[in-house]
């Protein structure tokens, strides 16, 4: 599966060296770059990513605030990426999927790129899992059996019992 990937980040040299690394990636497309938060968050709602790496702190709209605007609406599996440390515990409180802290290396966004493969992954079985338990709910119970039937001979109606196991006629007697 193809990852669609929004990428934001007020830095240019740092956004430009992350949309090299995402391109030698396989599987991996860039549907939007966006140098603030505002834009990534008209990108979301514009190019619906699976993944967005989000940079912490730029100005206006940062990263967090993006995620947080997003609250209540289907949002992609978030990256957030940072030169500063003092950010990881607010970003995981957030539930993004990784938080890579810059420079990173390949290896490094391979890794986050994984994390948001399984992340990704867990969504789409939970999604199966609460539309199979739906169709389970809106089963209705079977219809048992009736305890008689009708049967019609001669212009008149008799109701046999259903629970009998057998006919008489199949009876032999000794």
């Amino acid at each position: 599966m193809t990852l669609r990937i929004v990428v934001a980040d007020d830095q240019g040299l740092s956004r430009d060296r992350l949309l090299r690394l995402l391109e030698a990636e396989r599987d991996v497309e860039v549907v939007a770059t966006c140098a603030d938060g505002s834009a990534a968050l008209e990108a979301i709602h514009t190019c619906a990513p699976d993944v967005a790496f989000l940079d912490v702190r730029m100005p206006g709209l940062d990263g967090m605030g993006v995620v947080e605007a997003l609250r209540g609406q289907p949002l992609p599996v978030v990256v957030l990426v940072t030169a500063h440390e003092g950010y990881a515990v607010r970003a995981f409180e957030l539930d993004a999927a990784d938080y890579l802290l810059k420079p990173f290396s390949p290896i490094r966004l391979r890794t986050a790129l994984i994390r948001a493969r399984e992340r990704l992954a867990a969504r789409s079985a939970s999604r199966f899992e609460r539309a199979l338990e739906m169709l389970k709910a809106r089963d209705e119970p079977p219809t048992p059996a009736p305890d008689r039937v009708a049967v019609r001979t001669d212009g008149r109606t008799f109701f046999l019992k259903t629970e009998s196991t057998g006919s008489r006629s199949n009876e032999r007697s000794p």
